[in-house]
Order: structure tokens, then C-alpha cells, then sequence
């Protein structure tokens, strides 16, 4: 989509040859046109040094989610006590939710240990909101990230619908969910797994609105069918069939 939209726009000068990548490594931009071409990259390459880290902030300013993705689970996979804080900061740099949940759940049981590594003067050095989300998930406190949803409230004191009502229910649990779950529920639906949190709990939302909407006409059309006489075998279908909770959290 960059790209597409980069060599699209009007303001590219027409007589140019070519276009210059100054932002990136040649080694790393070789494996991001490797990926836009054939949807892979190779295994060596992602084990080469430093590669991972360069790749993933390649893909969030080139808006490869997929590539995104990818490297967020191998960064995932390989984290240790001299590297979770830099791969923290490298969370939050590059937008990459998942990897900044790993991160925050390998320092909670660790945190003596990482904070007396040198990764970590990079989150000291970093600001009060990196340094605030750590402490909130090390003590268990409301993260900025869930923060926002707020307080269920009932339909009367929000002045909501019953329908809003249930979909502000649903969609404040969702926000509490892990990115892992978040995405096994989208994927499970067919729908587009990339992108950040919130644009994640979005798509689910929208499932969420679309099926108590269904439920609504379903029953709708089934009270217009006795009123004249007919007969249904449904009773209407529930808008309250939720989202299925795992035998295990992700």
C-alpha cells in the first residue's frame, strides 16, 4: 500500500528515474522487496545479525503487516534478560503490539534482572510512559492501553440502547484480551489479522454489531410473522451468543 500510494501521488516528479530509500539498509530492503515479490523471506537472513530489529521497523514504516508480523514472533520467540528491554523500546518504536505484551510478560517475573541490564537505561532514557506502562503491568495496574475502555455502565445511565449497551459490554472485555487471542478470534473469522490493537478490537466490533443487528431482524421479521398468523419454529435467535472463551489463555 505505500508504495502503490508513493508511485501513485502527484507530487513524485514525473522525470525521475528512480526513488531514494535513504531510511533503510540495502541487506534489509533486500529482504523487504523479497517479501513484497514472493511473500517470503529466508531463514538465514533472519538470523543474521541485528536483521530482525532493522526488519520490523522496514515493515511498519513500509506497511507490511504481514512482514510485521512475522519478525514480531521470531523477536517473540528469542527474548532473554539482555535483550527484552531493547526489544521493549524496539516494541514501542515500531508499533508492535504483540512484541510490547511478550516483552512486558518476560519482565514481570525478571524485572530485578532486566532492570540491571544496560537494555534498560533505553527505557529509562525513553520517557514516563514507557517506564509507566512497565510498572502498571509489573503491579497489575490498568495499562494506558485498557485504561481507555472505561466502566461498563447500565443502557439508562449511559443513555445507550440495549444493543449499544451489549456491544460496549463485549467490546471493553475484548480490549483486555491478549493481541495472540485478539487474532486467533479474526483469523477464526476470516477477517484481516494485521494491524494494531485497536484496529484489531475494531474489526471484532464490527462482527459484534453486525450479528446483534441480524439477531434483531431475525426476531423483528419472526413477531411480523405471528402477528399475521403465520407460525415459526425459531424463537428468534439470541443476540447473546458471545464470543466463545479459550479452554486456555494465549
Amino acid at each position: 500500500p505505500y508504495f502503490e500510494g508513493l508511485f501513485s501521488s502527484s507530487m513524485r516528479d514525473a522525470d525521475s528515474d528512480g526513488l531514494p530509500i535513504a531510511d533503510v539498509e540495502p541487506d534489509v530492503f533486500e529482504q523487504l522487496l523479497s517479501w513484497i515479490y514472493t511473500g517470503e523471506v529466508t531463514e538465514a537472513a533472519l538470523q543474521a545479525k541485528d536483521m530482525l530489529e532493522h526488519l520490523i521497523m522496514a515493515a511498519n514504516r513500509y506497511e507490511c503487516g504481514g512482514l510485521k508480523l512475522l519478525c514480531e514472533a521470531k523477536l517473540c520467540e528469542g527474548l532473554t534478560v539482555e535483550n527484552v528491554a531493547t526489544r521493549l523500546v524496539l516494541a514501542e518504536q515500531a508499533e508492535a503490539d504483540q512484541l510490547m505484551e511478550c516483552s512486558l510478560e518476560f519482565i514481570k517475573p525478571n524485572a530485578a534482572a532486566v532492570m540491571g541490564t544496560e537494555g534498560w537505561k533505553h527505557v529509562v532514557s525513553g520517557g514516563g510512559e514507557l517506564m509507566n506502562e512497565v510498572l502498571a503491568f509489573i503491579v497489575g495496574a490498568p495499562s494506558q492501553t485498557t485504561a481507555g475502555a472505561g466502566k461498563k455502565r447500565k443502557a439508562d445511565e449511559a443513555g445507550l440502547s440495549a444493543q449499544d449497551a451489549e456491544v460496549n459490554a463485549e467490546v471493553d472485555e475484548m480490549r483486555a484480551w491478549k493481541i495472540s487471542r485478539l487474532r486467533d478470534e479474526l483469523q477464526r473469522r476470516g477477517l484481516d489479522t494485521k494491524g494494531r490493537k485497536p484496529e484489531l478490537v475494531g474489526r471484532l466490533e464490527q462482527v459484534v454489531r453486525d450479528r446483534i443487528r441480524l439477531a434483531e431482524e431475525a426476531r423483528a421479521a419472526a413477531g411480523k410473522g405471528k402477528a399475521g398468523g403465520g407460525s415459526s419454529s425459531s424463537g428468534g435467535s439470541s443476540s447473546r451468543s458471545r464470543f466463545t472463551r479459550p479452554a486456555a489463555t494465549h
